[in-house]
């Protein structure tokens, strides 16, 4: 299953504390292979969006409760499933 998540970071200051703990997690996700591209949105600090793929919301929502940006509820995450009908995204 695939999924489009938008993280929203309401009060950047509260959250900057945990952000080397939620690029961690970022990675982990990411060697993976469960998110398959993520990058911030603008401004810069606000939020950020991930394309995921994990065989399950169940499992989706395993990984976010991990989060430090979500365990210390600095950030939330808003989460659609989705079919990708076509890509022009290269795996590298």
């Amino acid at each position: 299953m695939q999924f489009l998540l938008y993280v929203s970071i309401p009060d950047p200051q509260a959250a900057a504390p945990h952000l080397a703990g939620h690029r961690e997690f970022l990675a982990g996700e990411f060697a993976a292979r469960h998110f398959l591209t993520f990058g911030p949105v603008m401004p810069a600090g606000t939020g950020g969006f991930v394309l995921a793929e994990y065989e399950s919301r169940e499992a989706l929502d395993a990984a976010i409760a991990r989060d430090p940006l979500t365990v210390t509820k600095t950030a939330s995450y808003d989460v659609k499933e989705i079919v990708i009908a076509k890509n022009q995204i290269e795996a590298k």
